[in-house]
């Protein structure tokens, strides 16, 4: 009968398992969930999302920071197609919302938050219970999604903590177009240094001391060059010793690239003005606004639509990214189209006025040659 019973446990104790499995069919995370930070630093969390095999189609996920503030929402390579919101609420809440058309399957990164310990201790990210996941038609799947926060060990700051600067890439939550990073530290007479160069925020040098080499220019006054697209971190740390230091560089050399730019004619909306419409995207750094110059005027911020002034020659509207890299597309008015096509007249009238006075020449050469 023991046995029996033994047997019945274990069938229960499956099926509850296989229960909970389905019931957390996605996992919605943060990486990494425990690093050790000291107090006045900053560190990147990527929010991350594992589908676990079901079609997810749209997301509204708040964090909420405990200990720390958010200096910036970064959305490189995200998994959200069409991003409505990505920001901060307040210095320490986080937000996400946006769809993926057709959607999406996997584990991807939804985006990433910067932020700055305020204070020794524990720092902890938590996602908000109103965090919404959609699958396919639109159906929820927060009952089934399993959420994990982060908990952050800041230090204390102590007096040998090594400060690592750069010329290159002076802000370490700033995107940059440069891919040389130009790092410095001050040197210590008889100690020697292990570093590495990561996309990993979680990778530690080893105990191997390090010797300058190919790119590199010296210890304590470093050129890594010819660096990829991307979010990297140098982290340091003295041969003997556990403590690290670690220093962001966030690098974005590829223009955006427009999705939508389309001229329209003018609609009672409008007053009949002529208008465009448009949108860019940029996979690494993001978009950070529109510029648009009217002729030779100064360029100006801009949203769509944007109605189109009258009497202008041309208009220039550029996407710019949050490294500085910028995609243009220019608009020319009718009284450019129509100077345009004067000169072109006027240059078919020119060339052939000069064809009909070289063939007399060209005839008589021809003659006298024959």
């Amino acid at each position: 009968m023991k046995q029996k019973l033994t047997k019945l446990a274990a069938f229960f104790i499956l099926v509850i398992a296989i229960t909970l499995q389905h019931a957390e069919a996605s996992k919605l995370y943060l990486y990494p969930d425990s690093i050790d930070v000291i107090a006045g630093d900053s560190f990147v969390l990527e929010v991350r999302l594992d589908t676990e095999g079901e079609s997810v189609n749209a997301v509204d996920i708040t964090g909420n920071i405990d200990g720390g503030i958010v200096e910036r929402v970064l959305t490189a390579d995200s998994i959200i197609e069409v991003l409505i919101h990505a920001g901060a609420l307040d210095s320490d809440t986080f937000h996400f919302i946006g769809g993926i058309p057709g959607g999406y399957v996997g584990n991807g990164v939804i985006g990433r938050v910067s932020i700055t310990a305020v204070k020794p201790g524990t720092l902890a990210v938590t996602f908000g219970e109103e965090s919404i996941i959609l699958g396919e038609s639109g159906k929820s799947l927060k009952d089934q999604t399993a959420t994990r926060g982060s908990n952050i060990n800041v230090l204390q700051p102590s007096e040998n903590h090594i400060l690592i600067t750069s010329k290159s890439h002076p802000d370490q939550n700033k995107w940059y177009n440069e891919k040389d990073l130009h790092l410095h530290w001050d040197l210590e007479e008889g100690t020697e240094y292990s570093y590495l160069v990561s996309l990993d925020p979680m990778a530690v040098p080893d105990d191997t001391p390090d010797r300058p080499k190919g790119e590199l220019l010296w210890l304590g006054d470093i050129n890594i060059g010819g660096l990829n697209e991307g979010i990297y971190y140098f982290t340091l740390k003295r041969i003997g010793q556990d403590a690290l230091a670690r220093f962001r560089a966030m690098i974005d050399t590829t223009p955006p690239e427009w999705v939508g730019f389309e001229v329209s004619e003018g609609v009672p909306e409008t007053n009949y003005q002529a208008f465009v419409t448009f949108l860019a995207k940029d996979k690494q750094s993001g978009i950070n606004h529109y510029e648009v110059k009217v002729d030779n005027e100064r360029p100006q911020n801009v949203l769509a639509p944007y109605i189109l002034p009258s009497g202008y020659l041309n208009i220039t509207i550029s996407a710019i990214d949050n490294a500085g890299n910028h995609i243009e597309k220019n608009i020319v008015g009718d009284s450019q189209r129509n100077i345009l096509v004067l000169y072109a007249i006027v240059g078919l009238m020119v060339l052939g006025a000069a064809v009909v006075a070289i063939r007399p020449i060209r005839e008589r050469i021809f003659t006298k040659q024959n």
